[in-house]
């Protein structure tokens, strides 16, 4: 059994935030992914939400309680959001809350008020997941100073606006930071980064961090991306990754799935 560690659910009628970069003119529904996945061997899925809807997570909150054991869900929530509140909320499934921090204003976006929360969530056991390219990372990572107990980068860690991703020194700052801070890193998203070599940066993620520390997504239905990709190509998008000789090739979301088990609680 495998888990997709980053999913997104929505409809198209739920309000967006002012500040959206994106609002989707249709509806991401589970039944729309929920077989194509199981095909591939994937059954378990953390919810994160998506930054259009910003704090409004009752669309996720529903399917948490109507699949406790299928879903677990990441949240944005509002930075004043007390101990309390992430105790009810972890108590219904939420694993983590995400700072969907990309093309925002840090000092609103990653404010005094957010790094408390970081260190209320930290205290709950949850885990921070980061948004961001990897030229800003860094910073980010510098300004949270290691309060997150379990942190996640997203998407590589998005090095969309380096030239060449896999070779570029500030991408090799950015995994040394990583290692430092004991982070994990989703593989997935490879087309929001379209310079990177996804499967160099996978092996090279691999070599310095440890794949203990690798989460495998599909960061469906891939929003702006829709119509030339498919779930089945990225469960295991590096045919030879794993092949030797004496032992069947697993997929990368299998390879994964211990990972993402531990780290997101599905037990």
């Amino acid at each position: 059994m495998s888990i997709d560690s980053h999913i997104h659910l929505f409809k198209k009628t739920h309000l967006a935030i002012p500040t959206a970069r994106h609002r989707p003119q249709y509806d991401a529904a589970f039944s729309a992914i929920g077989s194509l996945a199981a095909q591939e061997g994937v059954e378990k899925f953390v919810l994160v939400q998506t930054s259009f809807m910003g704090t409004d997570n009752s669309h996720l909150l529903a399917h948490l309680h109507q699949f406790p054991t299928q879903f677990r869900g990441v949240f944005i929530l509002d930075k004043s959001t007390s101990r309390d509140e992430l105790r009810e909320l972890k108590s219904q499934g939420v694993v983590g809350i995400r700072l969907n921090l990309f093309q925002t204003n840090l000092h609103d976006s990653l404010s005094d008020e957010h790094i408390k929360l970081i260190d209320r969530c930290s205290l709950e056991g949850l885990s921070i997941g980061l948004h961001d390219d990897a030229t800003r990372l860094i910073g980010i990572l510098d300004r949270i100073e290691g309060r997150a107990s379990r942190l996640v980068i997203d998407h590589f860690g998005r090095p969309e606006s380096l030239a060449m991703a896999q070779d570029d020194p500030v991408y090799d700052q950015l995994l040394e930071r990583m290692v430092r801070d004991n982070s994990y890193v989703k593989i997935s998203a490879p087309y929001r980064s379209p310079n990177m070599n996804p499967e160099f940066a996978y092996q090279k993620l691999r070599r310095v961090l440890g794949e203990e520390k690798l989460l495998w997504a599909s960061d469906w239905p891939w929003t702006q991306s829709e119509n030339y990709l498919t779930y089945k190509h990225w469960v295991n998008p590096f045919t030879h990754a794993s092949h030797t000789d004496d032992k069947p090739q697993r997929s990368l979301a299998d390879r994964l799935a211990n990972n993402s088990k531990l780290f997101y609680e599905f037990d």
